[in-house]
């Protein structure tokens, strides 16, 4: 699966001239569907790029500023950025679209598990230490960012010398509303900063993996796609 990683990436840095014939996936919204093309060339001077031109279901609703992504992997990494189809041209005897070049693009990285974002009320309860006596406690986390398979991301609002990458905990537990709660030995493998406008401040960004047995792992990857179906769902509602 691919997930954003806020990461911005100049398109120069890439070396978008050399590339030809490299193969992307366009992702469009109207008509919703994910297609196969081949970036053909980079015309620089014109600011656009040349794409081979994809199969859709309803080719009447591709117009000139029709806005959509496109995915293409350059060496061990893929990239996502959006752009706007200027036109059609014939390039080197391929039905192609010129679209518009992108100013930056997000890095995307591959995950083994595709992730959702929690719902509200998601609670991670982590072990820590009371403050006064020293005794083993429950520290909850108010904010689980996603949920996968694997773990979940969560935000630490204040920073916190003892949450640091490989930590490791004999037991977490993760409340999901209107499900049984969640619990098993977990470690902390990354930690990101990320500034979040409602906070009015810079955050660290945890992730969390799960080193549960398979049941437990199949537990939360049913809920994933359960709760994946759920909101494209409500996607299509509102289209």
């Amino acid at each position: 699966m691919l997930t954003y990683v806020p990461e911005d990436i100049k398109i120069q840095e890439l070396g978008f001239a050399a590339m030809q014939r490299v193969p992307a996936k366009v992702h469009l919204l109207r008509p919703k569907q994910t297609v196969t093309s081949r970036i053909l060339s980079y015309q620089k001077h014109e600011s656009r790029l040349v794409i081979s031109q994809p199969l859709v279901n309803d080719p009447t609703q591709i117009q000139p500023g029709l806005t959509f992504d496109i995915d293409f992997t350059r060496g061990r990494h893929s990239y996502r950025f959006k752009t706007v189809l200027l036109g059609a041209q014939t390039f080197e005897g391929t039905h192609a679209w010129v679209v518009q070049e992108p100013k930056e693009m997000m890095f995307l990285e591959r995950r083994q598990f595709f992730r959702v974002p929690a719902p509200n009320g998601t609670q991670l309860f982590l072990p820590g230490k009371d403050k006064e006596d020293e005794k083993q406690s429950w520290e909850r986390v108010r904010w689980v960012l996603d949920i996968s398979g694997g773990g979940v991301g969560f935000v630490l609002e204040e920073e916190d010398e003892d949450l640091i990458i490989n930590k490791e905990f004999e037991f977490v537990e993760l409340h999901i509303p209107e499900q049984e709660p969640f619990r098993s030995p977990a470690k902390i493998v990354g930690s990101r900063k990320m500034r979040i406008d409602s906070l009015k401040k810079t955050v660290d960004i945890c992730g969390l993996r799960f080193d549960c047995d398979k049941q437990q792992k199949e537990r939360l990857f049913r809920y994933t796609l359960i709760r994946q179906r759920q909101m494209a769902q409500r996607e299509r509602r509102t289209v």
